[in-house]
């Protein structure tokens, strides 16, 4: 996330840029990520600081950002759309999640080995099921 000025540069949607909150560059490794959180966590902890609500946002976020950045999945789909992309990973609500889970469908559709023949206006894949609506599976020639 950039700076302008002294104000950051918010995500559309309000949150920073989960990097940012750990203080890792995009390229950081998973034991790098971690062993940021763990900092953060121990720095943020509630039990560490009582009566302090800044403090327990701060941990919030921190775990938040931990749960997207350290599931290799959800990382890359999180480098792809950004928040958007694992709006429901970390506790959204059934809008968000809905939304998030079509993107994942998305990202997973987009392999290199998925679409193997038309079939009227729908796609068949190697798994047999068709986009974007219902289709009885293919039959497997007799042998």
């Amino acid at each position: 996330m950039e700076r302008l000025g002294e104000r950051p540069i918010l995500t559309s949607n309000g949150k920073r840029d989960y990097y940012e909150v750990l203080g890792v560059a995009r390229g950081a490794s998973e034991q790098e990520i971690k062993s940021a959180y763990r900092k953060l966590a121990l720095q943020f902890h509630p039990d560490r600081n009582p009566n302090n609500p800044d403090a327990e946002e701060k941990f919030k976020e921190c775990s938040e950002a931990y749960a997207v950045l350290a599931d290799s999945e959800k990382r890359a789909t999180y480098d792809r759309f950004g928040h958007a992309g694992v709006a429901g990973a970390a506790g959204g609500g059934k809008l968000a999640k809905t939304a998030a889970a079509r993107v994942r469908r998305l990202v997973k559709r987009q392999s290199p080995a998925a679409p193997v023949r038309a079939a009227g206006r729908f796609v068949i894949n190697r798994d047999f099921s068709a986009l974007p609506g219902p289709v009885q599976p293919a039959r497997a020639p007799a042998v």
